[in-house]
C-alpha cells in the first residue's frame, strides 16, 4: 500500500468521529463562547453589544463561592474513591482463584484482573 493511500484511508476511517465530534462539542462550545460577549438584554435577551462584563462578574464572590465549592466536592469524591478502591483492590488479589474456599469474596474475585 502507498503512502498516499494510507493517508486517504486514515481521512475516511477518522472522518466520521471528527464530524461528530466538531458538531456537537467543538460548534456548541464556540456557540456559547460567542454569546458570552454579548450583554444581557433586560428581559433576559441578548444584547449584540460586545463586553467582557460576563468575565468580570464571573470572577466575583458569588462565582468565586461556587467554583470553590465545586472544586471541594471534586476533591473529596476522588479521596474517597481513592481510599475505597485501594484496599478493595488489594483484597480483591488476596481471594484465591474462584473463591472456592471463601464464598463470600466471590465478588471481589471478579472485580477486575488479578495481574
Amino acid at each position: 500500500m502507498s503512502r498516499s493511500g494510507s493517508r486517504v484511508e486514515r481521512l475516511v476511517l477518522l472522518g466520521p468521529g471528527l464530524a461528530y465530534l466538531t458538531l456537537f462539542a467543538a460548534v456548541p462550545v464556540l456557540l456559547v463562547l460567542a454569546t458570552s460577549l454579548f450583554q444581557r438584554g433586560r428581559f433576559g435577551g441578548i444584547v449584540y453589544e460586545p463586553t467582557c462584563d460576563n468575565f468580570t462578574r464571573a470572577l466575583g464572590p458569588v462565582y468565586r463561592e461556587v467554583f470553590s465549592g465545586s472544586v471541594l466536592i471534586a476533591g473529596v469524591t476522588t479521596l474517597l474513591a481513592l481510599l475505597i478502591g485501594y484496599p478493595w483492590r488489594t483484597a480483591s488479589r488476596c481471594c484465591p482463584a474462584g473463591g472456592a474456599r471463601w464464598p463470600w469474596c466471590w465478588w471481589w474475585c471478579r472485580s477486575g484482573p488479578t495481574s
